[in-house]
């Protein structure tokens, strides 16, 4: 009998620590290491008018009589949409070298965003320089800015010529598509696509997205309350985006679409949400008070406990006291419930415990939650309306 009862005892304590005490992140981890932050708050935060170094009005005018510069432009687009990003080709060709800098400044215009203000002149053959700007269109009132390229000498600005604004005509596009991501480029692909359970109604899902000329920054899917971005780099010519997506765990496929400035027609892209059999490893165990695992592990001990009680009343030995006793003290354990802490107005609270990972949601008030796990300066944490996350050890109060 006692050989039985030991059995069970060995296999309910292995299956206790299988499934409850995993805290090993080794492949979901990698995919959010060494990722750059950007935070889901910052998403929302409004962008203002990047403007250059170099103002004119840090220079003197001391124009000369001389007309050595003509400026104008190489290349601009006949008609721009809402939130693109394009580029402008301005030439000047100088027919002195009495200078040591070329500024250039944007002057009026509305609901634009120069991206690269301090871009430098190149030289593009004898006399004659080459620049390229990024221009964002920030709103269906966009008009584009005069541009005056000046020459500066000894904090001066010995000669200028502006270029007047093109006429760009701007319009909006995918407003009534359901699943348009607000991207417009050149050409975007889908390069990567993980899903892992986050707890036990939701998916993690992470796509990688390559754009070339486009605005990527702006990606966004309707249809789904918790995402943002976890990484962003490259240029315009070929940008990198790393995203994440909260979503059901019933979904089956990720559908969005983007404006193809090439084929200039709505571009759609589809992938299967192929579901992990595993979890994110550092959500294990997800919400306790909805897991099949804890309810496996109570019938599990008190399986394990009966048994352990006949063959105390059979037996009355110290060995079957001891396993009855261990038995009995665990059960308890694991009816405990968990530490409750104040978790103070405020409080970033994190997809996942590492420093790369974007905040999930920020509280609205001090609102009270329940400990689950512990991990590296993070505490998993439990709210009332049953969102889990991870924050920082630092805003955790004890009540």
């Amino acid at each position: 009998m006692y050989k039985v009862v030991l059995s069970l005892l060995f296999i309910t304590l292995f299956f206790n620590f299988s499934y409850a005490q995993v805290e090993s992140v080794s492949t979901e981890e990698s995919i959010f290491q060494d990722i750059k932050p950007l935070s889901v708050i910052d998403l929302n935060q409004s962008e203002e008018t990047s403007s250059v170094k170099l103002d004119r009005s840090q220079f003197a005018l001391n124009l000369r009589s001389d007309h050595n510069i003509i400026a104008r432009y190489d290349n601009f687009p006949k008609k721009v949409f809402t939130k693109q990003q394009f580029t402008i080709v301005l030439n000047a060709t100088i027919a002195t070298d009495s200078f040591d800098e070329i500024l250039t400044t944007f002057e009026g215009g509305n609901g634009y965003e120069i991206i690269n203000p301090d871009s430098k002149w190149i030289l593009n053959s004898k006399r004659t320089f080459q620049n390229k700007f990024i221009v964002k269109v920030k709103n269906e009132n966009f008009v584009m800015p005069d541009i005056i390229v000046s020459l500066v000498q000894d904090m001066s600005i010995v000669e200028e010529y502006k270029i007047e604004k093109p006429e760009i005509k701007v319009s909006k596009v995918g407003q009534q598509i359901e699943h348009f991501s607000s991207v417009i480029a050149k050409e975007l692909t889908l390069t990567s696509h993980i899903t892992k359970q986050y707890d036990n109604n939701t998916l993690l899902t992470i796509i990688e997205l390559e754009g070339i000329e486009s605005n990527l920054k702006d990606f966004k899917l309707k249809n789904y309350q918790k995402q943002g971005i976890e990484s962003l780099s490259g240029d315009f010519d070929r940008e990198k985006l790393v995203y994440f997506i909260i979503l059901p765990i019933h979904e089956e496929t990720l559908t969005f679409s983007y404006y193809n400035t090439q084929s200039s027609k709505i571009e759609i892209i589809s992938s299967p949400i192929v579901h992990s059999e595993e979890i994110v490893s550092t959500q294990t165990d997800l919400n306790p008070h909805n897991s099949n695992v804890l309810l496996y592990k109570r019938i599990g001990i008190g399986v394990l406990l009966f048994f352990c009680v006949v063959w105390l009343l059979f037996k009355r030995d110290k060995i079957a006291l001891l396993v009855t006793v261990i038995c009995a003290l665990y059960l308890v354990y694991v009816y405990l419930p968990n530490r409750n802490f104040l978790l103070q107005k405020d409080t970033n609270v994190f997809i996942l415990p590492t420093k790369s990972s974007s905040v999930f949601f920020k509280t609205d008030s001090d609102v009270y939650v329940e400990v689950l796990d512990s991990q590296k300066g993070y505490i998993k944490v439990l709210l009332p309306d049953d969102k889990i996350g991870w924050v920082n050890e630092e805003d955790i109060s004890k009540n």
